[in-house]
């Protein structure tokens, strides 16, 4: 899904390949930083373990393999493609993914996810300017930066809306660490308000650059966002809101061509 998005905010700024090379890279990074630290950790399956964790404990051997296969892909297109501003860019994005997914043996500073009213926004951060920010270091250079602020903002303001519904599947386990997230503040009807404001926001800086694109996904992520339920599988936020950057793609290549 990664890839995908990469490719939506490549075009939107003005690529035209149907897929530059650097959405392998893109692919195989964020693989990386999801599952970089399972490599390491070896933990036990436990019945009460969440739906989630157990796929993952099951193919632990599997994600390993990747993870490898993705390093490897990832220095070697690095070398090919980039140049150093890039690669320092990509840095940054890379070590802020890691500190997002830290376990709970490192040093609490470097956390993110105990930052509850932060770490939306750093996701935010981290996917609009890999989305939006590489092309630029990468293609069109940053003097065209200015002229597609209002594709940054879109793309910032989308993933905060289709990010804050992960709160509410985190509720009682932020609980149980004694975190106090925006759900904890707002309430379920609350968060899903903040989150449908994001997501107007976001059709407010994108319809003018993908109409149907943006509409049709954002129909489909406003959705899911009403839908928001504690009681919902992990797999309806994973699959349901990650499933919204393929349907953004799709839109874009059939509908806004």
């Amino acid at each position: 899904m990664a890839a995908l998005y990469y490719i939506s905010g490549y075009q939107q700024t003005g690529g035209q390949a149907f897929w530059p090379t650097e959405a392998w890279l893109v692919m195989a990074s964020t693989f990386i930083a999801y599952n970089f630290f399972r490599m390491f950790s070896a933990p036990v399956p436990t019945d009460d373990a969440r739906e989630k964790e157990q796929w993952h404990l099951r193919w632990r051997g599997a994600i390993r393999g990747l993870c490898v296969l993705s390093l490897l892909l990832c220095l070697g297109l690095s070398y090919i493609l980039f140049s150093w501003q890039a690669f320092l860019f990509l840095l940054h994005l890379g070590l802020i993914s890691l500190c997002y997914n830290a376990p709970n043996n490192w040093p609490k500073v470097l956390q993110i996810r105990q930052y509850p009213f932060l770490k939306v926004f750093v996701v935010a951060y981290v996917w609009a300017m890999m989305a939006i920010g590489l092309p630029h270091f990468l293609h069109t250079g940053l003097e065209e930066a200015q002229r597609n602020l209002p594709i940054l903002l879109g793309h910032f303001c989308f993933i905060v809306a289709i990010t804050l519904p992960f709160d509410v599947k985190d509720w009682e386990e932020d609980e149980q660490q004694g975190l106090v997230t925006l759900p904890h503040r707002l309430g379920l009807k609350g968060l899903i308000a903040l989150a449908l404001f994001f997501l107007c926001l976001a059709l407010f800086f994108l319809h003018v650059y993908s109409p149907w694109a943006s509409s049709v996904t954002f129909l489909g992520a406003g959705l899911l966002i009403i839908n928001t339920r504690k009681k919902w599988s992990e797999w309806f936020y994973t699959l349901g809101f990650d499933g919204t950057f393929l349907l953004y793609y799709l839109c874009l290549q059939i509908l806004d061509k």
